[in-house]
């Protein structure tokens, strides 16, 4: 018994062996790497291949791509690094002849592109941060991005909160070595900068320089929350007027957000449910008609129905006033009377040819919509073979002229009307 086990464990070695070498005869054995393939198909005659190869340090030296271009011809590019092992200088991918390991890659850019300066590099100031980077090419070697980063001063940026209240309170102005900037200007000389405070959060974006700038502010509440957003319209205006131009956002005591107020636009409201999902909103043309819009969900969290109803809680049909989504899961047979006799027959020519409970559970099998002129749409799809596909009828009250069926990877139908 023991002999033949170990007679196994030969053969087993065996194969692993002439599997092992199989697998890297299309690769260099000497490199260390990384094959990861995509299949686009269910045969797997159809892939895309990427390679990634490790230095001795085990820092990212070389990738190669294979079906990222019609020819299939594998793609290598090459990245280096600086004395402190950061990313200094990216090589433009050139094609190669196999999916080998390639010493010289700099030869076939410089060839490949007619450029000396076929790659992108990057520099890094003191404390190891991304400063200037330039992109491939002879046009941007005199052109880089530039990236600075500074303390701000004490004065410089106005200091917003939101008080206990909700309210917009004005602070004065930040203190010294409360805010960093870091300002990138781009290859035309265009800047954007960039005031963060010791959290994290940008307070200020700042487009431009001098009296030219667009500032947009961003405030925050004391849990961090943002509050607030005043964009450079607010810079121009008084503190009376601000309102018609910010944005606005209200929470309450576990985090959720109760209002919204964008700019020209009356607040939008929102209430929850217990598992803390959205189950009505209004906004200002439903206040306006004192309606609310209504969401329900089933067991599991889908979104099964919503309405525009005059009472706020759970939507349901029988209080609503527009019935503007219905969800169906899991099968067709209950939406057949929605679809009338027109979805019945094309439900009953799809059960025909194989079983809706088993090839539709776990996934939306058609929507009911109602737009804004009555009419009502329906959207569904079916699957077969292992494919999704979707197709999209429109309806009206009216019975359509005809329907026309098709069944494939997918089975759908669609209406025509006078």
């Amino acid at each position: 018994m023991n002999l033949a086990s170990s007679t196994t464990n030969r053969l087993l070695l065996t194969l692993l062996v002439l599997m092992a070498h199989t697998t890297l005869s299309a690769q260099s054995p000497s490199m260390n790497y990384v094959q990861t393939k995509t299949f686009l198909d269910a045969g797997g005659s159809t892939l895309l291949r990427h390679i990634v190869y490790y230095d001795e340090l085990g820092f990212v030296a070389e990738t190669v791509d294979v079906g990222v271009n019609t020819s299939q011809t594998p793609i290598v590019a090459r990245t280096e690094y600086d004395t402190r092992l950061k990313p200094s200088r990216v090589w433009a991918p050139v094609p190669a002849s196999g999916l080998d390991y390639v010493d010289n890659v700099y030869d076939k850019a410089r060839n490949t592109y007619n450029s000396i300066f076929a790659y992108s590099t990057n520099e890094y100031d003191d404390f190891q941060e991304l400063s200037s980077c330039r992109k491939p090419g002879d046009a941007w070697e005199e052109r880089p991005v530039t990236i600075s980063r500074h303390v701000v001063p004490a004065g410089e940026i106005r200091k917003y909160s939101v008080d206990a209240d909700g309210n917009l309170s004005d602070d004065g102005a930040y203190p010294y070595g409360m805010l960093t900037s870091a300002t990138t200007t781009d290859e035309d000389g265009w800047s954007v900068t960039v005031y963060t405070n010791m959290h994290g959060n940008t307070v200020l974006e700042r487009r431009g320089t001098g009296d030219n700038a667009a500032d947009t502010y961003y405030v925050y509440d004391a849990y961090g929350r943002l509050g607030y957003v005043l964009p450079p319209m607010c810079r121009h205006c008084s503190a009376s007027e601000m309102p018609k131009f910010w944005y606005k956002y209200t929470y309450d005591d576990r985090g959720r957000c109760t209002e919204k107020q964008l700019p020209g636009c009356d607040a939008v409201k929102y209430w929850y449910d217990a598992a803390n999902r959205i189950q009505s909103e209004q906004d200002g043309h439903l206040r306006a008609q004192s309606l609310y819009r209504n969401y329900s969900y089933d067991g599991i969290g889908r979104l099964v129905l919503q309405t525009v109803s005059p009472t706020r809680g759970e939507a349901s049909e029988a209080s609503a006033r527009v019935v503007e989504a219905k969800n169906y899961n899991d099968g067709y047979a209950s939406c057949r009377a929605e679809l009338s006799q027109v979805f019945a027959v094309w439900a009953d020519s799809i059960n025909a040819r194989q079983t809706l409970p088993t090839v539709a559970r776990g996934r939306l099998t058609a929507t009911l919509h109602t737009t804004g002129d009555g009419n009502r749409s329906a959207n569904w799809s079916a699957k077969r073979s292992g494919q999704l596909g979707s197709k999209t009828g429109r309806f009206s009250d009216l019975r359509p002229k005809s329907c026309r069926f098709s069944h494939a990877i997918w089975a759908s139908c669609s209406f025509i009307f006078d």
